[in-house]
């Protein structure tokens, strides 16, 4: 029963805060955590200035207990630098995970893992 629920707020924070850019709605997902509410609009608006048309598509949810893990795919047209990646106007395909934790009906914990296009640019050049 929890599992379903948790998962149906972890769906609200990729519909409302990184797709719909609903800054409020960080406030309540994030319930009594101000910090980690603030993390996550700068987080969001970072993403939002480099990739104005960015969507995040959900590719998976596996919760169990308190935990929700999100696997997603963001895609866009990155225009302006962001992570130390050079200023371009291309697509980008960006894969990650978040961990996230619940309690009452609120966000308290998230463990972001991101892949970005120069994360594989790397790899590939040392191999």
């Amino acid at each position: 029963m929890f599992a379903a629920y948790n998962k149906t707020i972890v769906r609200r924070f990729f519909a409302q805060v990184l797709n719909g850019r609903d800054r409020a709605a960080v406030g309540d997902l994030f319930a009594g955590h101000p910090l980690l509410a603030a993390a996550t609009v700068r987080t969001a608006a970072a993403y939002h200035r480099a990739i104005p048309d960015v969507r995040f598509v959900l590719d998976a949810l596996i919760a169990e207990d308190d935990r929700v893990a999100a696997c997603w795919t963001a895609r866009g047209t990155h225009v302006v630098a962001a992570r130390g990646i050079v200023r371009r106007a291309a697509p980008v395909r960006i894969t990650g995970v978040y961990v996230f934790r619940l309690a009452d009906g609120a966000i308290v914990g998230l463990r972001p893992h991101t892949r970005w296009p120069e994360d594989t640019d790397r790899r590939d050049a040392q191999n």
